[in-house]
């Protein structure tokens, strides 16, 4: 694994973490699918996710699975 982002890379990972967390929780799970290639392009171009964009994936993934059943009676 190499541990030197490119620029460019450091850039659209910081531009997109804002993004996320300037959003409203609602409409973050919009944003998890770009999160998620980045987090997949980093890892196959042999770079270590950091920490957290891993856990910031992890939340909004889970978050985009459970919505649809948010409005479902127990």
């Amino acid at each position: 694994m190499t541990d030197e982002l490119p620029q460019d890379l450091i850039r659209m990972m910081s531009g997109l973490e804002a993004q996320i967390r300037a959003t409203p929780m609602a409409q973050r799970v919009e944003l998890q699918a770009d999160l998620h290639r980045l987090c997949e392009r980093l890892v196959r171009d042999g770079y270590a996710v950091p920490d957290r964009l891993r856990a910031l994936d992890a939340l909004l993934t889970e978050a985009a699975e459970d919505g649809p059943f948010d409005n479902l009676p127990v």
